[in-house]
């Protein structure tokens, strides 16, 4: 799996970019770790002009088995923009991989089906 971390106006410190890894890791277990054709790519925004005062701004792109899971999430504080893009993308990959389990049992299904009907 690659990663790419991209960070606009925002400097990771030591500690910051332990809590990401940490944060990232839960997104493994989604997906094959050794698979070289999953691409993770996190960007982590600091919005400057803004009304409201700090405003990070936080996004993941996964792509799977050529299919594309995106989350994106605006917070007040660098923790809290990780956990919520971080949870979305969870919940969206988790999605993902219950459909492509269901569709593998539902062809399983089949493919018994077929051999009972032609052993009658």
């Amino acid at each position: 799996m690659h990663v790419n971390i991209k960070t606009t106006h925002v400097e990771l410190d030591p500690h910051m970019g332990t809590y990401l890894d940490e944060k990232l890791v839960v997104l493994e277990k989604y997906v094959d770790k050794e698979d070289e054709s999953v691409k993770l790519d996190f960007e982590i925004e600091h919005l400057k002009k803004h009304k409201k005062g700090d405003v990070y701004k936080a996004e993941i792109n996964v792509l799977v088995g050529g299919k594309m899971v995106r989350a994106e999430a605006k917070g007040t504080t660098l923790q809290e923009v990780i956990d919520k893009v971080q949870d979305e993308s969870a919940r969206n990959l988790r999605k993902l991989k219950k459909k492509r389990f269901s569709m593998l049992k539902r062809r399983g299904a089949k493919m018994k089906e077929m051999l009972r009907f032609r052993r009658r």
